[in-house]
């Protein structure tokens, strides 16, 4: 009897963690979910904790490999850095990014080396501050409105 009651708070701890996954804006793909039913609980919670945080700072194009790369890494919050982010993005960036992408400008973005590059719809990889310079934020304000 006990077994079935432990057994059955785990599943009712997977469904929890799988919903909070889910809240947070990450789709529960397959592997995702195998990477989450081979951890600890306590792990995959401090992993989406530290996923959140890192991606609520930095640019992520992969939201599920960032997942199960804190889950896998074991992440806390407050000491993530995913491996890729060498450098965070530069001052100014995170809102000049949002807005040409609501204007379609550009898809994507990434760090090569020191320099932050940007994806245009022509899928060339370009500086971002020769973008930045041709459409500054004030000029992407404008053309939104």
């Amino acid at each position: 009897m006990e077994q079935v009651a432990e057994d059955n708070s785990s599943a009712a701890a997977q469904v929890a963690i799988f919903s909070k996954i889910a809240q947070a804006g990450f789709p529960l793909t397959l592997p995702l979910k195998a990477e989450v039913l081979a951890a600890p609980l306590e792990v995959v919670s401090d992993a989406l904790a530290a996923a959140v945080e890192y991606r609520d700072r930095h640019e992520v194009r992969n939201p599920i490999g960032l997942l199960r790369d804190a889950i896998s890494q074991c992440w806390k919050l407050g000491g993530s850095e995913h491996p890729k982010a060498t450098k965070a993005a530069e001052p100014g960036f995170k809102e000049w990014f949002d807005l040409a992408h609501r204007l379609r400008l550009v898809t994507a973005s990434q760090m090569v080396g020191d320099e932050q590059y940007v994806l245009t719809n022509d899928d060339e990889w370009e500086p971002w501050d020769f973008l930045a310079a041709a459409f500054p934020i004030a000029r992407l304000r404008e053309m939104l409105t």
